[in-house]
C-alpha cells in the first residue's frame, strides 16, 4: 500500500440477534509504512472490554488505501489471568535479577531458568509457541558474530600478538595503573565507534588480563572500566552498538530521510561528552584502589603482613646488615628492616629447623637489598615500575610471524567490511562477515585440529545469549515492553503541546536508560522504534531528536548492569574463562553510577541543542 495509508480495526458486539453492533473498547489504528512489493509485517493488539458471553462479537476493518491490500487476521480469546501478565512478567524479571545478584546459580542457568518460566507463563496465558517459532526468537546474527570473532581471536592469540600489544601498553603507560586504565578505555571507546563493541571487547580482554598480570593488578576493575567506555563509544556511530544498528535500519526512520552520516554526527558529539564525564567518574571511584596500587608498587614490603604458623628464634650469627632489629613478642618474633616489618607467629609448641630459619633471614635480606636498589634508581629511568622489560621482551615475542600477518590481513578486511558493508550495499551483514573471516583464517592457518580451536570458544556465553534472547522475547510477548512504551506515550500525550518535545526527550531518555539497564537493550530498542515513530506522527513531535534520544539512552543505559549490554556479558564471560570472575555487584558499583552520570549529562546536552537551539526540530 502507499506510504502513510491507514487501517482501522474495531471490535464490535451485538447484544441481541438482528440488533445494532456497538464498538467495544478503543479502535486499533495501524499506519502502513512498507512500500516494497511483497513486504509484510505482524502486529499484535489487545482489545479490552467485558462483553457478555451470550453476545455476538465481530472485527470490523477499514482502510483509506487507494489499492487492494491483502492481510490475514487471527483472534484468540484470553483467560482472566491475562489481565495480570505485565505483573507476572515483572515478577519473572525480578526473580532473574535476584538469582544473578546473589549468584545462587551460574548466570547461564539463571537465563535458562528465567526463559523456561517465562515460556510457561506465556503458554498458559496465550498459546504455547511451536519449536520453530521459539528458535526464531534467538538472534542468531549476534551468536554467529560472537562465535566467528572468538575463533579468530584464538588464532590471533596463538601468534603472540596479544603479548606484543601488552609490551606496548606497559611502555606507554609506564606501569601506572590509572594511565593504563585511561589508555585502554580511550582506545576501546574510539575503536567501538567504528567496530562493533562486542568485537572490541573480544579483542581487548586478553590484552587487559595479560597487562594486569604483569603489573600484579586485579583485572576486574580494568575490564569493567573498558566495558563501560566501549558502550559509550559504541553509541557514537550507526555500527558501533547493536541498538544503533536496529535504529538506523528501521524502515519507519529511514523513510524520514535519517541516514548514517546525520545519525553519526549527532550521536558522536554526545558520546564524546559522555566519555569525558565517565572517565572523571571512574577516576573518582577508583581513587582508593589506585592509591593502594601505587603504595604497593613504591614499597612492596609494607603493604601486606605475611603470617606463618611457626615459632622461630633469631640466630645472631645469621643476622645480615639489613636486619636492623628483631624483637620477641608474646605471639612470636617481629623482624624490622629499613623498609619492611615482618611478623612471624607461633602456634602451639611446633618448631622450625635451623635450615628453614636461616633461609627466612637470607630472603629477608635479599628483599631489603632489592628495595634499596629500586629506590636509588631515578624514577624517570625506571621502566614500568621496576619491571624487567628486557626479560619481558624475551618472554613476550611473536611466535608465528607468517600467521600473524595472515591474521592481521583477514582481521583488517573483516573490520572494513563491518564498517563499509552497508555503505557499499554488499548485502553482507555482520555475522556473515565474521563467519567468512573465521573460515578464511582457519584455512590460511593450516589448523588441522579444529577441535582445539573450538575448545577455546566461550560456549557458556553463547548459551547465555541464546537463553537471554528467548527470555526477553517471552517478556515482550507478555506485553512488558509494550506496557513501558504505552506509559511513556500516555504521559507525553497528557502534557501541553508546546512542552511535549521537552517532556518527550527527558522521559524517553530516562525510561530508555533505566529499562536498558535491566532489560537487554536489543529487544527494547526493537520494540521502541515503532513507538517513537507513531508518537511523532500522532503527537506532532519532531522525530529526529527522539531518534538520537532513543539511541543514546539505550546504548548508555546498558552500562547499568552486567546484562544490560552485550559487551558487558562478553567481558564477564571471557574474564571468568581466564579465572577472574566479575560479579553482578562489582559491575553494578561502577556501571550504574556511570550510567546515572551519563543520563544527567545527556539530559542537559539534548535539551540545550534541540529545544534550546532548535537544531533538527522540523521533522
Amino acid at each position: 500500500p502507499p506510504l502513510g495509508s491507514q487501517m482501522q480495526i474495531v471490535l464490535q458486539e451485538q447484544q441481541t440477534p438482528g440488533g445494532n453492533w456497538t464498538v467495544v473498547g478503543s479502535p486499533w489504528n495501524i499506519t502502513l509504512r512498507h512500500t516494497h512489493t511483497g513486504d509484510y509485517y505482524r502486529r499484535d493488539h489487545r482489545f479490552t472490554g467485558t462483553p457478555e458471553p451470550s453476545h455476538a462479537l465481530r472485527l470490523w476493518c477499514s482502510s483509506n488505501a487507494s489499492e487492494p491490500m491483502p492481510f490475514s487476521m487471527y483472534a484468540l480469546p484470553l483467560p482472566a489471568i491475562a489481565e495480570y501478565e505485565v505483573v507476572i512478567a515483572g515478577l519473572i524479571l525480578i526473580m532473574v535479577y535476584t538469582l544473578i545478584i546473589f549468584e545462587l546459580i551460574p548466570r547461564v542457568l539463571v537465563a535458562m531458568v528465567g526463559a523456561t518460566v517465562a515460556l510457561v507463563a506465556y503458554s498458559v496465558i496465550h498459546k504455547r509457541p511451536s519449536l520453530e517459532t521459539l528458535v526464531t526468537w534467538i538472534d542468531y546474527e549476534t551468536v554467529i558474530l560472537l562465535f566467528g570473532m572468538m575463533v579468530m581471536v584464538q588464532i590471533l592469540s596463538n601468534t603472540g600478538a596479544f603479548e606484543k600489544v601488552t609490551l606496548y601498553g606497559l611502555v606507554h603507560s609506564g606501569g601506572d595503573p590509572w594511565k593504563l586504565i585511561a589508555l585502554l578505555s580511550i582506545g576501546v571507546a574510539i575503536t567501538s565507534a567504528f567496530l562493533d563493541n562486542v568485537t572490541c571487547m573480544l579483542l581487548l580482554v586478553p590484552v587487559c588480563i595479560r597487562l594486569c598480570g604483569v603489573l600484579h593488578l586485579p583485572p576486574q576493575p580494568v575490564l569493567i572500566a573498558t566495558a563501560v567506555l566501549s558502550n559509550i563509544g559504541g553509541a557514537a556511530t550507526g555500527v558501533g552498538d547493536p541498538p544503533n544498528i536496529i535504529i538506523i535500519n528501521y524502515d519507519g526512520i529511514t523513510s524520514k530521510g535519517i541516514a548514517f552520516p546525520e545519525f553519526t554526527l549527532h550521536c558522536f558529539l554526545a558520546s564524546v561528552v559522555c566519555s569525558c564525564v565517565a572517565l572523571i567518574q571512574i577516576r573518582f571511584m577508583y581513587r582508593h584502589q589506585l592509591a593502594e596500587w601505587r603504595v604497593r608498587d613504591a614499597n612492596p614490603g609494607s603493604v601486606e603482613r605475611r603470617r606463618s604458623s611457626f615459632d622461630v628464634e633469631v640466630p645472631k650469627d645469621k643476622q645480615t646488615h639489613t636486619l636492623l632489629k628483631a624483637r620477641r613478642t608474646q605471639n612470636g618474633i617481629v623482624y624490622r628492616t629499613q623498609h619492611m616489618r615482618l611478623e612471624v607467629y607461633k602456634v602451639g609448641t611446633s618448631r622450625v629447623k635451623d635450615a628453614f630459619r636461616n633461609a627466612l633471614l637470607v630472603h629477608l635480606a635479599i628483599f631489603e637489598d632489592r628495595i634499596q636498589e629500586t629506590q636509588s634508581t631515578n624514577p624517570r629511568e625506571r621502566p614500568a615500575q621496576g619491571i624487567d622489560m628486557t626479560a619481558l621482551r624475551g618472554q613476550y615475542r611473536i611466535r608465528n610471524r607468517v600467521l600473524l600477518y595472515q591474521s592481521l590481513v583477514v582481521l583488517v578486511v573483516v573490520v572494513l567490511l563491518f564498517f563499509f558493508g552497508s555503505v557499499l550495499h554488499l548485502h553482507l551483514n555482520l555475522p556473515w562477515v565474521a563467519l567468512l573471516g573465521f573460515m578464511t583464517l582457519v584455512i590460511l592457518s593450516g589448523e588441522e585440529e579444529v577441535e582445539h580451536l573450538l575448545e577455546h570458544v566461550e560456549w557458556g556465553t553463547l548459551l547465555f545469549f541464546a537463553a537471554l534472547f528467548i527470555l526477553m522475547h517471552a517478556l515482550e510477548k507478555l506485553s512488558l515492553i509494550k506496557w513501558i512504551g504505552d506509559q511513556v506515550v500516555e504521559l507525553i500525550a497528557g502534557v501541553e503541546p508546546e512542552s511535549r518535545t521537552v517532556v518527550a526527550i527527558v522521559l524517553l531518555l530516562w525510561v530508555s536508560g533505566l529499562a536498558s539497564a535491566f532489560i537487554d537493550n536489543i529487544p527494547y530498542t526493537a520494540a521502541m522504534c515503532p513507538v517513537i515513530v507513531q508518537m511523532a506522527d500522532d503527537l506532532d513531535i519532531p522525530l529526529r531528536p527522539l531518534v538520537w534520544t532513543l539511541a543514546l539512552g539505550a546504548c548508555l543505559g546498558g552500562n547499568g548492569t552486567i546484562i544490560g549490554a552485550s559487551a558487558n556479558v562478553v567481558t564477564a564471560g571471557l574474564s571468568q574463562q581466564y579465572g577472574h570472575p566479575i560479579s553482578f555487584v562489582d559491575f553494578f558499583k561502577v556501571g550504574f553510577p556511570v550510567m546515572i552520570g551519563s543520563m544527567i549529562t545527556l539530559t542537559g546536552w539534548l535539551l540545550l541543542l534541540y529545544p534550546g537551539f532548535g537544531w533538527c526540530m522540523t521533522v
